[in-house]
């Protein structure tokens, strides 16, 4: 059986959920939403369920006001043992 890399786009957010509509998640607009995982913290997750429901993967990152070192090594440990080209990018990019 052939291994597989797998790509997936992951981006943290925290409290700009219209920001990365308009700018990341626009950007990404061919990429299909089941391979885009977006990490939030525990206290923004309602705010975001809208993007579950769309198609999109939502994952809490388990604690609050962490900064983005914190969720940068969540995500890491989140695909640790699976065979996925992880891209970690911002939520309020308008270009690459």
């Amino acid at each position: 059986m052939e291994n597989k890399i797998k790509s997936v786009f992951t981006i943290s957010s925290k409290s700009r959920p219209e920001i990365l509509k308009k700018m990341t998640l626009k950007l990404l607009d061919k990429i299909p939403k089941n391979i885009i995982y977006i990490f939030v913290e525990p206290q923004d997750y309602e705010k975001y369920l809208n993007f579950k429901e769309e198609g999109y993967n939502l994952i809490s990152i388990e604690k609050n006001d962490m900064k983005i070192g914190y969720s940068r090594k969540f995500i890491q440990k989140y695909f640790e043992n699976k065979n996925d080209l992880v891209w970690q990018i911002d939520d309020n990019m308008d270009s690459f």
